[in-house]
């Protein structure tokens, strides 16, 4: 039997004037009512809701692993950008903004001199005045312009007195250019600020030995020594200090222990080879020299020393293929002036040195000469 609102028994409901509560009661109302408009947006903004929680789980996934990253290294945070590994591999300068930034604002410093009748404060301005000559010094010192670099250097020091190593310096550069005087002046102060450098009292022994001042000159490089004892340089020059002033005995004594540390050194070896001839050690110099010669087979007065400490061992035949050996490094005439030597009488005698002689002072025939003879 069809139902009708005549026959139904929930007459109450259908007269309220509501739509059944039924799916497919409820589309058919939204259809025939709305025109399907309401069922659109309905399921577009589920859609909407969907995808907006999906994108709230993943922003909420990746905010646990940052804060777990960070409390794994807490420093890394606030740490920079790490450098391009090409950067670090090709340059070998620090690429740090503030280092080029300082050396800028270096460049942009417009000079001023300091005030002639005081001491300037040590305020900023007056430090980069200070860094400003002492670029240009370095600069100047490293390109051997020792006239550029030592005005600089004095003029860092007018700007600030207090600089410690600024007299050092400039005493080098009064070494380079052979003004051996205001070099010790200046070392002289550079040991008020730095009374223990071994470097700075070694230089002022440079200085003073130049200047012929041989026992201050002793006694700043034993002071070196005493506060280095392996200083080098120091042992170096007091066993030259000792070679210049006619101290044998000692010169070979620190000569010796010079050329131990310093093998390499041609000067020491020769210089100590030099001193056992002058004792009369002759078969030690002739040991050390074979050493040298065989070493530094192309320096002539090695050669010829060697045959003079040979000729006194009675080995006149090795002191001949030395000599041989030594002309051969050098010019005809330099050859005879060595040869006419007192330190070759015990060979003058002998054929083949005399032959030697003959063969370099022979005169030499010109090229057209030969060529016409030939």
């Amino acid at each position: 039997m069809p139902h009708d609102i005549y026959h139904t028994r929930e007459r109450h409901r259908v007269t309220t004037g509501r739509p059944s509560t039924s799916p497919l009661d409820f589309d058919r109302w939204l259809v025939k009512t709305h025109g399907g408009r309401w069922r659109s947006v309905f399921f577009v903004a589920l859609l909407l809701a969907a995808v907006g929680a999906l994108i709230g789980v993943v922003v909420y996934q990746q905010y646990l692993l940052l804060r777990r990253a960070r409390r794994a290294n807490p420093s890394a945070s606030s740490a920079p950008l790490s450098k391009p590994p090409a950067l670090e591999v090709i340059s070998t300068v620090e690429w740090e903004p503030a280092g080029r930034s300082v050396l800028d604002e270096q460049d942009d410093v417009p000079p001023s001199p300091p005030p002639q009748d005081a001491t300037p404060p040590p305020t900023s301005p007056w430090v980069l005045q200070a860094a400003r000559e002492l670029r240009l010094a370095e600069t100047a010192y490293r390109r051997g312009d020792w006239d550029v670099a030592a005005a600089a250097y004095r003029q860092a020091k007018r700007y600030l007195p207090a600089l410690q190593d600024t007299d050092a310096k400039l005493g080098l550069c009064h070494i380079r250019k052979r003004e051996f005087e205001p070099a010790e002046e200046c070392f002289a102060r550079a040991l008020e600020f730095l009374p223990d450098s071994p470097g700075i009292l070694n230089n002022l022994g440079v200085a003073r030995m130049a200047l012929g001042k041989m026992p201050e000159a002793e006694e700043a490089f034993r002071a070196a020594l005493q506060r280095r004892p392996d200083y080098l340089p120091a042992l170096r020059n007091l066993a030259l200090l000792k070679y210049r002033a006619g101290a044998w005995a000692e010169a070979v004594e620190y000569l010796q222990a010079a050329s131990h540390r310093l093998p390499e050194d041609a000067e020491l070896a020769h210089l100590l080879a030099i001193a056992l001839l002058r004792l009369e050690r002759w078969a030690e110099a002739a040991d050390r020299l074979r050493e040298s010669a065989r070493r530094w087979p192309d320096i002539a007065p090695i050669q010829f020393r060697l045959a003079q400490a040979l000729s006194r061992i009675d080995a006149g035949d090795e002191a001949m293929e030395a000599l041989r050996k030594a002309v051969q490094t050098i010019d005809a005439s330099r050859s005879i002036t060595w040869l006419a030597r007192p330190e070759f009488d015990h060979l003058r005698d002998r054929e083949d040195f005399q032959r030697l002689i003959g063969e370099l002072t022979k005169p030499r025939a010109s090229a057209p000469d030969q060529a016409a003879g030939g």
